[in-house]
């Protein structure tokens, strides 16, 4: 059996079924557009998750710093937030534990305040 020609069908039927299919294929880009933009949500939640959790172990190890005992080693430090404060602050942050340890957090505050995709 052969499909009916346009001539059989008619124009006017056509016409009709064209607006179906190009909603469709607006239907499906807006479910493509929403997928990406849940992609985009559920990495966000993760980095978040991973920030609040970072800045509780650092303000947790800084509270026990500051009653005298140090939860984090240096290196356990440097790696939950590195210093980055530039090479002529680095003899000053290295005779003052407490200075660097009040910038690490400071650094991890802002770090999961501001990293937001656009």
């Amino acid at each position: 059996m052969l499909s009916p020609s346009f001539q059989e069908i008619g124009r006017p039927v056509l016409e009709r079924a064209q607006g179906y299919y190009d909603s469709r294929a607006i239907w499906q880009q807006a479910i493509q557009d929403f997928a990406e933009q849940q992609g985009v949500l559920d990495r966000v939640n993760v980095e978040l998750e991973v920030a609040v959790k970072n800045l509780a172990k650092a303000e947790t190890a800084f509270e026990a710093f500051l009653r005298g005992s140090d939860a984090l080693s240096d290196q356990q430090w440097e790696e939950l937030a590195p210093a980055k404060v530039g090479d002529e602050n680095d003899a000053e942050l290295d005779s003052d534990p407490k200075l660097l340890r009040m910038i690490r957090v400071g650094a991890l505050q802002f770090k999961g305040c501001v990293k937001l995709p656009i």
